[in-house]
């Protein structure tokens, strides 16, 4: 048997006293089976039931609306968790969608986040897309802690004057280094230029400096290289006075010593085996 379903609009207040009253913490273990569900009338659009199973071979669909006037599956809890999916060997919880997004989550708070993974020495969060998409897409920002490590490129996507968009790629290096520029000006022959605080308090030396003088001149050195700043002359003892650009390179404090470090990457075909069977069995195409 289906749970019934009905029409009306959902209300949100009506959908919690239900879901509070019939679920209070829906516990789903493995796949859930019609013949051990216990269903119960949705007032408000929501189709409300719960049930177990340890039969992973015959997953069915509890809880189902057809006219659009509210999820099929709703649960609330005020004090605890609200809906715990655990699978073993196969998924605790799958979301599947054929025109629109399998699963959601949401935080109201700044205090709590929409969507959480925990993993114990594999990954949180996988995503992946068979047909030219991406597997994840973030909006606004994207903040990692630790590491960022891909196999393919990193690009910015910039606009173009015709309003489209073209990808330019990152400098890569076999090292960790950090890069500053500026210009600054010899007079008579000679210069010094101070280090910026904020990059200066990030970097390790020595550091190199490269320089492009914006004039005549007999060519240009950097004598000494110290902790603030760095001297220019002019060779051959001139006594010029023109301007010049430059260019600091210097490896990022703490990461000295790390050059080409050997990788090995996880086992993503196997995680998308497990996510295509997943699909495959709970209903996708």
């Amino acid at each position: 048997m289906r749970a019934r379903e009905t029409a009306e609009g959902t209300s949100p207040r009506r959908t919690r006293r239900g879901l509070l009253r019939l679920l209070g913490g829906l516990a789903g273990i493995g796949a859930l089976n019609l013949a051990s569900a216990r269903g119960s009338e949705a007032t408000d659009g929501a189709a409300v039931l719960a049930g177990t199973t340890t039969d992973a071979a015959s997953p069915t669909t509890l809880a189902t609306t057809t006219d659009g006037s509210g999820p099929g599956l709703l649960v609330t809890n005020e004090t605890d968790g609200a809906l715990y999916g655990f699978g073993q060997g196969f998924p605790g919880a799958v979301g599947i969608s054929d025109a629109s997004i399998g699963t959601i989550g949401t935080a109201f708070t700044s205090a709590g986040y929409g969507v959480a993974g925990l993993s114990h020495g594999s990954a949180g969060v996988v995503g992946f897309d068979d047909e030219g998409g991406f597997g994840a897409i973030v909006y606004p920002q994207l903040y990692v802690e630790g590491d960022l490590i891909v196999t393919g490129v990193k690009n910015a996507a910039v606009k173009t004057p015709d309003g489209g968009h073209a990808l330019v790629y990152a400098v890569e290096s076999p090292e960790n280094w950090f890069e500053d520029f500026g210009e600054a000006k010899l007079v008579r022959g000679r210069a010094v230029v101070e280090l910026r605080k904020d990059f200066a308090g990030v970097v390790e030396r020595p550091y190199h400096v490269f320089l492009t003088p914006h004039g005549e001149s007999n060519g240009l050195y950097v004598g000494s290289r110290g902790r603030t700043s760095f001297a220019v002359h002019e060779q051959g003892g001139g006594r010029s006075s023109i301007g010049f650009s430059y260019r600091i390179v210097a490896r990022r404090k703490g990461f000295a010593g790390r050059r080409l470090e050997r990788f090995r990457p996880p086992n993503v075909a196997d995680v998308r085996r497990q996510a295509a069977e997943a699909v495959a069995r709970f209903g996708g195409r």
